[in-house]
């Protein structure tokens, strides 16, 4: 037999499955780096795109499915040592953010980190906001965010693709030969 063809190279895992976060249980520490893009979706089995993405749109929807449209805020975040973007559907969490921001003691919540507690499971899932002390953000943020700014495609993806701009020249995954 010949020589392993796989023993020297290190597959990167798809950018668009580290683009995203989801709360955790547990304490989950990150930073808004960025303005929220509203939204609302749907993810009525029958009206999710290629069974995939829900229907999304930036104005308030008529429900059409099984479920009634949710209001949804996308929010760049770094967290993880990396720029991700966050879908938060909760209520409790952006108007205790949005107080926090409003407040003249703690003032802009770009400026300091936000802590969200996640407890409980399904419908008896409890979420805690605190903010964190109000610390300068770190180069390695600043020099992530300034490169991923200019990419961001929200319309890309309300219409059920990437939040990101295709870099060009980059062969899609559907356009593998094979």
């Amino acid at each position: 037999m010949g020589s392993d063809p796989f023993s020297n190279i290190n597959i990167p895992e798809s950018d668009s499955s580290n683009l995203y976060y989801k709360f955790q249980p547990g304490e989950n520490r990150f930073r808004i780096v960025g303005s929220l893009m509203e939204g609302y979706e749907d993810w009525s089995e029958e009206l999710r795109q290629d069974g995939g993405a829900p229907l999304r749109s930036k104005s308030p929807m008529v429900q059409k499915g099984d479920k009634k449209p949710r209001y949804f805020a996308l929010v760049p975040i770094w967290v993880e040592d990396s720029i991700k973007f966050i879908s938060i559907h909760q209520k409790t969490i952006l108007t205790t953010i949005q107080q926090l921001n409003d407040s003249k003691d703690w003032g802009v919540c770009t400026e300091y980190d936000i802590m969200v507690k996640r407890q409980g499971e399904g419908k008896d899932t409890l979420y805690t906001v605190t903010p964190c002390k109000p610390e300068p953000v770190g180069n390695e943020c600043k020099k992530a965010w300034s490169d991923i700014q200019s990419k961001i495609d929200f319309d890309a993806y309300i219409d059920g693709g990437n939040i990101l701009k295709a870099e060009e020249g980059a062969v899609k995954d559907d356009e593998l030969p094979f």
